[in-house]
């Protein structure tokens, strides 16, 4: 199992950030929440409802992928481990990690 360390607390741009490098971000996504939880529907049924509400969510989550040129990125929620497609906008307090192994 890994887990995540954060190294310090300094903001980049995205082009700033070097490749082959792990960091991290605080991100906000509209997505459905239930008890302040995100949530995910899988198979669905015509006129099934969707479980949770849409609003605004705001986790700490690993880079997965970015686009510079669309200023897209995708964002691994570090507590629930979901994946989100999240603006550079939307982002801020950017930090390097260092994935560490427990044993």
């Amino acid at each position: 199992m890994l887990s995540l360390t954060v190294l310090s607390n300094c903001m980049n741009t995205l082009d700033d950030i070097p490749q082959g490098e792990s960091w991290a971000t605080r991100f906000r996504v509209t997505t459905f929440v239930r008890d302040g939880v995100p949530v995910r529907a899988s198979l669905l049924q015509p006129g099934q409802a969707h479980p949770g509400v849409p609003q605004v969510y705001e986790g700490l989550g690993i880079i997965r992928t970015r686009d510079t040129a669309s200023q897209m990125l995708l964002v691994i929620d570090s507590e629930h481990h979901l994946e989100f497609r999240v603006s550079y906008a939307d982002c801020w307090a950017w930090e390097p990690i260092e994935w560490i192994e427990n044993e």
